[in-house]
């Protein structure tokens, strides 16, 4: 009796734990500022942090920065 209330008691605060766990997703398009086109595999990243992420081959990319 005592390892499954141990048990519920360790999922319920992991449970809760991801659910304050929050993040907020950056997406956007990199583009050339002169002729406005898209710009394939640029590095996107944050300049104070380790949060980055590569753009596809349209330039398309989505960031995901924790709160």
């Amino acid at each position: 009796m005592k390892r499954k209330k141990l048990f519920l008691l360790i999922f319920i605060s992991l449970f809760c734990g991801s659910i304050f766990a929050q993040t907020t997703v950056y997406k956007g398009v990199v583009t050339d500022a002169e002729y406005n086109t898209p710009v394939a595999y640029a590095a996107v990243y944050l300049e104070k942090g380790a949060v980055g992420a590569v753009a596809d081959n349209v330039g398309s990319f989505s960031l995901e920065v924790p709160d």
